[in-house]
């Protein structure tokens, strides 16, 4: 049982000594555990922000950052999709080191979109039936520099534009070719 500070039971006038000792004991008990409290509360809603962060997935390789995200015709990010409504799919990588980083590419072919079903499937290839320029190309980003890249994808799954994406979840994997890591997100299409 706690007792306030010159309240104790069957004591009529406890010494200075014993009240000024417990008073700072049960002060620094509480000052600790209002502490530890709020650092966890600040904790678990950074991680909750982190997680909120809807269609938004992160990689993290050698200091860069590889992101990616969608948005819904009417510009908004979103990861549930009206069949044959376009998908406006952004990559970005941030150099998230303090030195400069250059990205060399075997071939003019710098990024990738890819479209899984749920048993990992390949669906959609972004660069499927693109030709691309056989010379070496790169870019430099310094420390926080970001770049990215956009692409608005019509759930066409063939070359020929033909064939719509059946309804049904899948992961879209992006990537700066042979840079960074991998990013991913699912996607739904009603």
């Amino acid at each position: 049982m706690i007792f306030p500070a010159n309240h104790y039971p069957l004591q009529s006038e406890p010494s200075t000594n014993i009240t000024n000792n417990y008073t700072e004991k049960y002060i620094s008990e509480q000052e600790f555990i209002m502490t530890n409290k709020l650092f966890f509360k600040a904790i678990c809603s950074t991680i909750i922000a982190l997680l909120l962060l809807s269609g938004c997935k992160n990689s993290i390789d050698n200091g860069l950052v590889t992101s990616v995200y969608m948005r819904d015709k009417f510009n908004q990010t979103a990861d549930n999709f009206v069949q044959g409504d376009a998908i406006n799919m952004t990559l970005s990588i941030k150099n998230d080191s303090t030195s400069d980083k250059t990205l060399n590419f075997p071939s003019s072919q710098q990024y990738e979109f890819i479209i899984k079903d749920s048993a990992s499937n390949e669906i959609w290839r972004w660069s499927t039936g693109l030709v691309f320029t056989q010379v070496a190309s790169a870019f430099s980003l310094g420390p926080t520099d970001t770049r990215s890249t956009t692409y608005t994808w019509n759930q066409f799954i063939d070359t020929n534009n033909t064939t719509l994406i059946p309804i049904g979840s899948y992961t879209l994997e992006a990537y700066f070719v042979g840079n960074g890591p991998v990013a991913q997100t699912t996607l739904t299409i009603q």
